[in-house]
């Protein structure tokens, strides 16, 4: 007798625990979501079934993981149908206090990469007038303009390995807003493809360039594959260095995919935010190889000062919530057989958002693309190889 009351005393307390385990998580996740209505109801009707069969033989041995697993399932589709459906919001402007301790914290980690490559850069502040936002723009060397759009959310300073391999040009660096100093965009507000063309046309017009050759990274790629589309009268040539994405055969990475889950990108912003300095790594180390190896101390530091600027958390946030608003492919094929450009796609055999040979079948459908692969090369291929990837760049440019 006194076993069998043991035995349901714990299967009470065992079902206590897994009920407030299953109310916290799909509670939080529903919360973050915004639909608060949704979340009392799911949360009701799983607890509801399991309060049911927790009076019923079924409830016991391996049974009852499956009847938790259905019920967290039902709470996660759930989760997904509770959602707005995905539109451009009101745009706000997302202006930055250049006076905070933050922005000083980034400036000085910036300047000692800088240093660490015996390199003096000089920065302008252009104002998006459409946008009522200034981005800031850093140039680097002297020679024919040359114009790098960086990945990510923007950041400039991961190019800096890369900049004494162009030392015979002018290299400018547009920091995208939200990254690198420049004030944000949150882009589930903006119309991306538009934004893109804008901006790089905005910089080209105030800095008097007429023409230039593009090197771009990752997400910056979309940004300079559009603006070339839009005005291949203005670009010599093209460099995708690392794989874009949003190419036909590239992907993204399931790291990527599982930040956009909704209310895990509410989540990551919060942790963003508290601009706690182990969170921030946490968010860092979680990405793996999309963000490159750690070249130096000087890189480390940077990459932990960056994701505390002011509007990072909405900008790195906001576009893992957008992604979805993107084309399905950036350029489909029948585009980029019309895209003229001489096209360099250089990218690492450890890309994880394409393969070589995903880059070698693009290359062969551009009418002037060429592609190289970097052994053991990641989404950053330039930090493995400086140098290699200098040279390819370098020999591509000859006439």
């Amino acid at each position: 007798m006194k076993h069998k009351t043991n035995k349901k005393a714990s299967r009470t307390i065992g079902f206590l625990l897994l009920a407030i385990l299953l109310f916290g998580i799909v509670l939080l996740l529903m919360i973050a979501s915004g639909v608060r209505w949704y979340a009392y109801l799911i949360l009701s009707t799983c607890i509801g079934l399991l309060i049911f069969l927790r009076g019923k033989k079924f409830w016991h041995g391996w049974r009852v993981p499956l009847i938790w697993l259905f019920a967290l399932t039902l709470a996660w589709i759930g989760l997904f149908a509770g959602q707005p459906p995905l539109k451009l919001l009101p745009y706000t402007p997302l202006h930055m206090d250049y006076n905070a301790p933050q922005v000083d914290a980034a400036y000085e980690a910036e300047n000692a990469l800088y240093k660490e490559y015996s390199i003096t850069p000089k920065d302008y502040f252009i104002t998006l007038d459409q946008y009522d936002i200034k981005i800031r723009v850093t140039e680097v060397g002297d020679g024919p303009p040359v114009i790098i759009v960086p990945g990510n959310t923007g950041e400039a300073y991961p190019f800096v390995p890369l900049l004494p391999e162009l030392s015979d040009h002018t290299v400018y660096l547009i920091n995208r807003p939200g990254g690198g100093m420049s004030e944000g965009i949150n882009y589930m507000q903006i119309d991306s493809e538009q934004f893109a063309i804008n901006t790089i046309s905005e910089v080209m017009d105030t800095l008097s360039i007429d023409k230039a050759d593009l090197i771009a990274h990752s997400m910056g790629g979309h940004w300079a594959l559009w603006f070339t589309q839009a005005h291949p009268e203005r670009v010599n040539t093209l460099t995708l260095i690392g794989c874009p994405g949003g190419l036909p055969g590239t992907g993204t990475p399931a790291s990527l995919k599982l930040m956009r889950f909704p209310g895990i990108t509410t989540f990551l912003r919060i942790l963003l935010e508290t601009n706690q300095e182990k969170d921030t790594m946490k968010v860092s180390k979680s990405l793996g190889d999309i963000q490159g190896p750690f070249t130096s101390e000087a890189m480390s530091h940077c990459r932990e000062v960056f994701p505390k600027l002011p509007n990072y958390p909405i900008a790195f946030t906001s576009l893992l919530e957008a992604g979805p608003l993107f084309q399905q492919e950036i350029l489909n094929n029948v585009e980029l057989t019309a895209l003229q450009t001489p096209t360099l796609l250089l990218w690492g055999t450890n890309d994880p958002f394409g393969t070589p040979a995903a880059g070698q079948a693009i290359a062969d459908t551009l009418p002037n693309g060429t592609f190289h692969e970097i052994q053991d090369g990641s989404h950053l291929p330039w930090l493995d190889q400086p140098h290699q990837c200098g040279e390819i760049i370098k020999e591509f440019w000859k006439p």
